[in-house]
């Protein structure tokens, strides 16, 4: 199946699901920072919320994705109010891993990329004013 996966992407969460039965989860966590770009964001979201409990520094590279993910989606209207959730998880995972300047570095990025949606006042790193 892993050599089916190179041909056909569509195949990835198949295997992921496979390797994580048969408890391969590391090799199953591997699969899927080789594979971001082929997982659907609802798929992405569920394994990176299960692995971010376990190994959160491991999860910072696919939740960038994910916030990618549903900025792009422009047929959903609630794309924003998703990304934030899942940048204040970020957040809380830089903070846990004491590198909080490389998410404040991160976000200042985005912003400039998503803006209005993402701006000082919505309480990701900013200052709020009064």
């Amino acid at each position: 199946m892993r050599a089916a996966v190179c041909d056909r992407p569509a195949l990835v969460t198949e295997l992921i699901t496979c390797l994580r039965a048969a408890d391969l989860r590391a090799e199953a966590w591997g699969t899927v920072v080789e594979h971001l770009d082929d997982l659907s964001m609802y798929t992405l979201q569920t394994l990176v919320e299960e692995r971010r409990g376990t190994h959160p520094g491991s999860t910072v590279l696919p939740y960038r994705n994910l916030v990618d993910l549903y900025l792009a989606d422009t047929g959903n209207k609630y794309r924003y109010r998703h990304a934030a959730r899942h940048l204040k998880a970020l957040r809380d995972i830089h903070r846990g891993l004491g590198a909080e300047p490389e998410f404040l570095l991160y976000l200042e990025e985005l912003r400039t990329v998503a803006r209005p949606a993402f701006s000082p006042s919505s309480g990701l790193g900013g200052t709020h004013p009064e």
